[in-house]
């Protein structure tokens, strides 16, 4: 979903939308067409695109720190997860755009960030919440800072997320966001990861891999890395690769869920077990 607020700008100019979601059947319908156009190595990345207007106030049991004013120092020793290092840290110094953060004593529990650049008449926000404390407005207390720290600018904000993101979706609905549209599109596979590091960032030119948590909704994503470790080394683990690839999902996101389980990511490619 990065590169693309002209594409949003245009839709938000366009205005079509009611402010009300169609039903998913008939996007799945266009989904599954459009896929079949796909080339190799691609992905279609289909999206809830939204405007932020007017989003209410929000009182939460916890600070936010904001990038425009000084932040605590401790912040550079408390990367959540999915960020590169030294992306981590070129975000906290305001290099990739405005952001917000929910804090407690201890870490950071929600991010509201710019995941593509500012143009001069768009801003998008991307949103991550811990998985042990979503459900209590962190999410959408964070974005509210957020877009009040860009509405001086004058900037159309939107708010974009995936049609099988029910927890963001209600995030949506909480800053009373106006619904536009659908947005398809085609993309480098994986692009869409917390491993796909922001495009101002220079730790690009890294060759450091991402160390990155599986959580909620990663099981496929857990099966593929350890059938393949078990292809690629079948005397290392208790399990053979006959056994493991008759598992029902059910077992690997439950998996997922009960270890921490972390894998290495390189240029938005699972590349192995950390």
């Amino acid at each position: 979903m990065r590169h693309r607020l002209s594409d949003l700008e245009l839709l938000a100019l366009r205005d079509e939308g009611d402010g009300r979601e169609p039903l998913d059947h008939g996007v799945v319908a266009a989904s599954d067409s459009l896929t079949d156009l796909v080339p190799r190595h691609r992905e279609l990345v289909v999206s809830l695109v939204y405007l932020i207007e007017t989003p209410p106030s929000v009182t939460i049991d916890a600070a936010i720190v904001r990038s425009e004013v000084p932040h605590p120092e401790r912040l550079r020793s408390c990367n959540p997860g999915g960020w590169h290092p030294r992306e981590w840290i070129e975000l906290l110094d305001g290099s990739l755009g405005p952001w917000t953060m929910v804090v407690d004593d201890r870490r950071v529990l929600s991010i509201c960030h710019t995941p593509c650049p500012l143009t001069a008449r768009a801003a998008e926000a991307g949103v991550w919440t811990a998985p042990d404390v979503r459900g209590r407005g962190y999410a959408t207390a964070a974005t509210v800072e957020w877009a009040a720290m860009l509405r001086p600018s004058g900037r159309q904000l939107f708010y974009a997320t995936r049609p099988d993101n029910h927890s963001s979706q209600r995030v949506a609905q909480r800053l009373n966001a106006r619904w536009l549209g659908w947005a398809w599109e085609v993309a480098a596979a994986a692009a869409k990861r917390a491993g796909n590091v922001h495009p101002l960032s220079r730790a690009r030119e890294d060759d450091e891999p991402l160390i990155e948590r599986l959580g909620r909704g990663d099981g496929a994503r857990w099966r593929s890395i350890r059938l393949r470790a078990l292809e690629e080394a079948p005397h290392a683990f208790g399990t053979t690769f006959a056994e493991a690839s008759t598992w029902p999902p059910e077992r690997w996101e439950a998996q997922v869920l009960e270890f921490a389980t972390f894998i290495a990511v390189v240029e938005g490619r699972d590349v192995g077990v950390a």
